[in-house]
């Protein structure tokens, strides 16, 4: 004979398991971002942010592009996944001392912040921010203002390199080509009988520009060279 409690209980679906699991997985998804609309910084507070760009070893880093990204993510629940919805960008240059300030007022709207630092250049697409630092402060900014964050590049080779290259364009030949082509993949030079001869060479254009003392001399294709 079945007990009374047992004729009573209704049989327990076996998809129970499966919503309690996918209710508190929509909890944890949820919640960072419940958390990060609940900042106690009162809307239109001016917020402060600054620091020190400096390279691995310590020497500042000046006349570098500093932005701050500030974005709403929200979960979506068809996608299983957080999407950002909007970004807002606000920038600014470090100094001499490679001292950067960036100022706005509070909106309580975004829950994400990353810093950026960034070198603008140019390839064959046009002119493109290449990031040399992204660094997320999300939790400091939302402790309140001011925010102090100094910034140490992890190297300074891409930097340093673009910023010779650019000091060496000299002719209008050199500043035409890199107008329409962007920084070459690789620059050699070497002297030649007849005056210093660089060459510079876009691998996946399948293009060598050869220069001597600053003018083009000659133009040459070769077959393409893809990264991996």
């Amino acid at each position: 004979m079945r007990s009374l409690f047992a004729l009573r209980t209704p049989p327990f679906p076996r998809s129970a398991p499966r919503l309690l699991a996918l209710a508190a997985l929509l909890a944890l998804a949820t919640a960072p971002a419940a958390e990060a609309r609940k900042s106690k910084i009162a809307r239109g507070t001016e917020m402060r942010l600054s620091g020190v760009v400096t390279g691995p070893d310590g020497t500042v880093v000046g006349d570098v592009r500093v932005m701050l990204e500030s974005s709403t993510w929200e979960f979506r629940v068809l996608k299983m996944r957080r999407e950002r919805q909007e970004t807002h960008w606000l920038a600014t240059r470090s100094n001499a001392r490679g001292e950067y300030t960036l100022r706005w007022p509070w909106s309580g709207d975004h829950n994400r912040f990353f810093l950026v630092v960034a070198v603008p250049m140019r390839n064959a697409e046009g002119d493109y921010m290449h990031e040399l630092l992204r660094e997320e402060i999300t939790e400091r900014v939302q402790l309140g203002s001011p925010v102090v964050v100094p910034l140490v590049l992890p190297e300074l080779d891409v930097l340093t390199a673009f910023r010779a290259f650019e000091a060496e364009l000299d002719s209008d030949d050199e500043k035409e080509i890199y107008q329409r082509e962007g920084r070459p993949d690789r620059v050699h030079t070497a002297p030649g009988p007849e005056g210093s001869e660089t060459t510079w060479w876009y691998f996946e254009a399948g293009k060598l520009y050869r220069f001597r003392d600053g003018d083009l001399v000659t133009t040459e294709p070769f077959d393409p060279v893809r990264e991996f």
